[in-house]
């Protein structure tokens, strides 16, 4: 018998212990220079489920690294680990890249590989927007455009269109941080919606793809001040660092 519209909740128990007993970690203490940024490697740990790498970017650097590009783990086979996620640590400035796991194959070595980072000048990250004249008033560069300004009943929608990316990004970008101020320096959150699209992509331009920023709909002190959260831009550098 079929039962529509039924939901149903299974509860998997998972024995955090037992992972716990089975995972490793490799102090790797090694820092690198791309195009005179500070890149440090800290640690890995090794467990069934997956590889976390901690990394450090130096708060002196005078770009603000947002992360690698093309990071992969590489083991002594010549068998690549994709990086399939990652995570904030306590900062901006620190963070988790997590791995498939090797953990089953028990490699004799393994690297850290890769090439570029995405950086930004950290005296370029605001971007200003007048809403009332529908104008970009101060960008990073030629890559973002605002392409229009939708006006609802309690807030407006912002589109930015992202241009020019490299062939080799393939990232879907939500360029702001959550928070903006307005000409007086007040400060304000993104509009509280619920199920809206963040962005798409540009079928018709290669390369290019929207981002979408929403704010409630307010007599503002013009202009607009967004901090850029992460940013096409590029720094390269190839680079092996060995965790094991």
């Amino acid at each position: 018998m079929l039962l529509k519209n039924s939901e149903f909740n299974l509860t998997i128990p998972v024995d955090h212990e037992r992972f716990a007993e089975l995972q490793s970690e490799y102090i790797i203490g090694e820092t690198i220079q791309v195009e005179g940024q500070s890149i440090s490697f800290t640690k890995a740990i090794v467990s069934p489920l997956r590889i976390s790498l901690y990394v450090d970017y130096d708060e002196d650097n005078s770009k603000q690294i947002f992360g690698p590009g093309d990071i992969h783990l590489v083991d002594d086979k010549g068998t690549v680990w994709r990086n399939i996620s990652g995570s904030l640590g306590p900062g901006r400035d620190h963070q988790v890249y997590h791995f498939e796991s090797p953990y089953f194959e028990k490699p004799k070595s393994l690297m850290i590989e890769g090439s570029w980072f995405r950086a930004l000048d950290k005296n370029q990250l605001s971007v200003m927007i007048d809403t009332e004249k529908g104008q970009l008033l101060k960008s990073p560069d030629v890559k973002l455009n605002l392409s229009k300004i939708s006006n609802f009943d309690k807030y407006m929608k912002l589109d930015f269109a992202l241009s020019g990316l490299d062939a080799k990004d393939n990232m879907m970008y939500f360029l702001f941080e959550g928070e903006f101020t307005d000409g007086d320096g007040n400060h304000y959150k993104t509009a509280d919606l619920h199920n809206i699209v963040g962005g798409y992509m540009d079928g018709s331009e290669p390369k290019s793809q929207h981002s979408l920023f929403y704010v409630d709909k307010l007599a503002y002190k013009q202009p607009l001040t967004l901090t850029i959260y992460d940013y096409p831009t590029y720094i390269h550098q190839d680079y092996t660092v060995r965790i094991k």
